[in-house]
């Protein structure tokens, strides 16, 4: 093979949680646009004091750092949650009876509890309901009813809404753990004829998202950088052949 390599690489980045030491199941992270090492030395040099040069005689190095980034382009609801502390609920399709609106007004916006409705009705508090007509309010396609005027005469209060919602993913930020993953790289590389790679850091700290972009006005898609550090996993042998950081994996070299 030629000495020269180089490395043009595309491919799917995976984690997996780390719970009692234990890998649990791998998750594909979806379009990641970049992914990048940074090995670092922690070191000191000794200057010797005899020759009047002051030059450098000593290096002693005190530790290896790893840093690593990667950048989202997928913002999926697991990932959003992951790379940023936060815990992701998931509510199937269904029905509400009789959501209570209160006591109404003419200009009022009312938060509902769910989001993508259809079949709205709202009434009264009348001992036979009545149905509130739809030419008196708007729903804003997300969860909100906003009363531009009310009949006349006047409903009994309070009002109550029944409607039908879509199935819908909701992100908590912040409100999670920090804990552990494993992470690998399952790539081609291009500038090789096509090589497959294989990459995997046994145990990692994932970091934040770095930003999350919700509205864009360029030429390109939202990305969302994050950082990871590679931790080493004393539970691999120290001197095993794989290593107690991560393997790097050419196939057909």
């Amino acid at each position: 093979m030629s000495q020269e390599v180089y490395q043009y690489g595309q491919g799917k980045v995976e984690i997996a949680p780390i719970v009692d030491g234990v890998i649990g199941a791998w998750r594909w992270l979806g379009d990641v646009s970049a992914m990048a090492l940074a090995i670092e030395e922690a070191k000191f040099s000794h200057n010797e004091s005899y020759s009047g040069e002051k030059s450098e005689v000593r290096e002693i190095v005190t530790g290896v750092t790893c840093n690593g980034s990667i950048t989202l382009q997928s913002l999926s609801a697991e990932n959003v949650a992951q790379f940023t502390r936060g815990t992701n609920t998931e509510k199937a399709a269904g029905t509400v009876s009789e959501e209570p609106l209160g006591t109404v007004a003419a200009g009022d916006v009312l938060v509902l509890d769910d989001f993508g409705l259809s079949n709205i009705v709202v009434i009264d508090s009348t001992g036979t309901p009545a149905t509130i007509d739809p030419s008196h309010y708007e729903y804003d396609g997300y969860n909100e009813l906003t009363f531009n005027s009310l009949p006349d005469p006047a409903p009994t209060m309070p009002l109550k809404v029944s409607y039908s919602h879509s199935a819908y993913k909701r992100v908590a930020l912040l409100n999670g753990q920090k804990g552990e993953i494993a992470l690998r790289y399952k790539g081609i590389n291009l500038a090789e004829g096509n090589k497959k790679q294989y990459v995997q850091f046994y145990k990692v700290s994932p970091g934040l998202l770095q930003n999350l972009e919700l509205i864009n006005n360029g030429q390109q898609l939202a990305q969302s950088p994050v950082s990871f550090k590679p931790l080493k996993d004393t539970s691999k042998p120290a001197d095993g052949e794989l290593g107690q950081f991560a393997q790097v994996v050419t196939v057909g070299y």
